[in-house]
């Protein structure tokens, strides 16, 4: 019955420690979206053509923010801050990434002892 409590409770942080950085993936892809938009008017021309290509490509950029590439590599006019996405994506990494380490190593450590 410990095992079930013990797993569950330790779920429930890992279930929030991937939670957060998939939402601060998507907030930053829309705010990086939107800066562009408002900065360039051949990339606002080019969203209001292929809003669909670039609303799929904000959605993946939840997964993996750096999911924008795919937006910047085939078109000139989107240029986003590629500082700011190496930023987001080094949070990202230690928000999910080194939390979920450290929760299956304190699994391991009280299953083992």
């Amino acid at each position: 019955m410990s095992l079930f409590i013990l797993n569950y409770f330790f779920n429930k942080y890992s279930l929030v420690f991937t939670i957060l950085p998939t939402l601060l993936n998507l907030v930053s892809a829309y705010y990086i979206i939107i800066i562009d938009i408002d900065r360039s008017k051949e990339f606002n021309t080019y969203f209001c053509d292929n809003h669909i290509m670039v609303s799929i490509c904000s959605i993946m950029s939840a997964a993996n923010i750096e999911a924008l590439h795919i937006l910047s590599q085939g078109m000139v006019c989107f240029k986003p801050n590629f500082q700011l996405i190496f930023c987001i994506a080094l949070i990202g990494f230690f928000i999910e990434d080194i939390s979920q380490l450290i929760i299956q190593v304190k699994i391991k450590i009280i299953l083992v002892f």
